[in-house]
């Protein structure tokens, strides 16, 4: 198996494994967890300072990232 191939099934399983367990918050669930507005949350994205996943048309944000990409803990 590619070298790439490897990579893409380690991250397909990396993202059904967090999505099962809850590990990833749509725009409003991150906004909640927060308590601040959706609009703020797709700022933070839209300027890299929060890691979101395009998923179709789905912005999803691991929740583990959340903090780490904020640069608190």
């Amino acid at each position: 198996m590619s070298s790439d191939k490897q990579i893409l099934k380690k991250y397909f399983y990396e993202v059904t494994e967090m999505f099962e367990e809850k590990e990833l918050l749509t725009v409003k669930e991150t906004a909640e967890f927060l308590g601040v507005c959706e609009k703020t949350i797709y700022k933070l994205i839209t300027e890299k300072e929060l890691f979101a996943l395009k998923v179709g048309k789905k912005l999803l944000v691991p929740k583990n990232r959340i903090f780490d990409s904020l640069g608190t803990k």
